[in-house]
């Protein structure tokens, strides 16, 4: 937690470090499930949590992203 995203790989591959606007720094290490890339079009970002309470308390939400490394 606090430094793992999963993605799309098609879209941000594995190791691709970025930043979300409001929340810091992470890095590509992880994939969102097949169905859940196909539902937004490869464009979602999972933010892991250490529990799911953390998970439901972050929520979804639209955020700005910027690569800083592929």
């Amino acid at each position: 937690a606090g430094r793992t995203v999963g993605t799309d790989w098609a879209m941000l591959p594995a190791g691709t470090v970025i930043y979300i606007d409001g929340l810091g720094e992470f890095t590509v290490e992880d994939k969102v499930a097949g169905w859940v890339a196909d539902e937004w079009n490869g464009w979602i970002i999972d933010v892991y949590c250490n529990d799911h309470q953390e998970a439901l308390d972050l929520g979804v939400m639209r955020k700005d992203v910027w690569v800083l490394e592929w």
